[in-house]
C-alpha cells in the first residue's frame, strides 16, 4: 500500500509555519520601526500645526505641548501599524494599499486620541471617586470616551493641509515594500 499524499502531521504542520512565517515576515526591521517612527511623528506633527496656523495663524498659547503629542502619538503608533497593515494586506496592489494607508491612518488617529485620554484623564482625576469603586470605572470610561470624542471633533479640521501629503507618503511606501 503506497501513501501518494502527505501526511496528516505534515498537512496540519504546514499552516501554523505558514502563520508563523506570516507573522516574522510583518514585522518591520528595528530600523524601520526607529526612522519611520521618527518621520512619521515629524510628519504628523508638521501637518496638525500647519493646520492649526492655516486655521487661526497659530495663535495658540504654545504649540510645542501639541506638537509633542502628536509626535508621540504618531511615533507610538507607527510600529504596531505598520506591523498589522504587513500582516493584512501583503499584495502590491492600489486597492489594498489604500486601504491599509486609511487604516494606517485611523490608527495614528485612534493612538493620539488615547494619549489625549491619558492626559485628560489625569487633569480630572482630582475630582474622580476612589480607585477600586464601581463609580470609579464609570468615571474612568465616560471621561475616556468624552476625551477620545473631543479630540476626534476638534482636531479632524486640522489634518486637511497635510493629510492628502501623509497619504500619499505612505501609500507609495507601502507599495514599494510589499512581495
Amino acid at each position: 500500500m503506497s501513501t501518494a499524499g502527505p501526511s496528516a502531521q505534515q498537512t496540519v504542520a504546514t499552516p501554523r509555519l505558514g502563520l508563523l512565517a506570516r507573522f516574522s515576515d510583518a514585522v518591520p526591521s528595528p530600523l524601520q520601526i526607529l526612522f519611520g517612527s521618527i518621520l512619521w511623528g515629524a510628519g504628523y506633527s508638521l501637518t496638525i500645526l500647519a493646520g492649526f496656523w492655516l486655521r487661526n495663524g497659530l495663535a495658540i498659547v504654545d504649540p510645542l505641548p501639541i506638537a509633542a503629542l502628536y509626535f508621540y502619538g504618531a511615533a507610538a503608533a507607527f510600529a504596531p501599524g505598520l506591523f498589522l497593515c504587513n500582516l493584512f494586506f501583503r499584495r502590491k496592489a492600489p486597492i489594498p494599499a489604500a486601504i491599509a494607508t486609511l487604516l494606517f491612518l485611523l490608527f495614528t488617529h485612534a493612538v493620539t486620541a488615547g494619549l489625549f485620554a491619558l492626559q485628560y484623564r489625569i487633569f480630572y482625576a482630582a475630582w474622580h471617586a476612589n480607585f477600586p469603586s464601581i463609580t470609579w470605572f464609570f468615571q474612568l470610561a465616560f471621561t475616556s470616551a468624552a476625551a477620545v470624542y473631543q479630540f476626534t471633533v476638534t482636531t479632524l479640521f486640522s489634518y486637511l493641509p497635510g493629510l492628502p501629503l501623509l497619504f500619499a507618503a505612505y501609500f507609495f511606501w507601502f507599495l514599494r515594500h510589499r512581495d
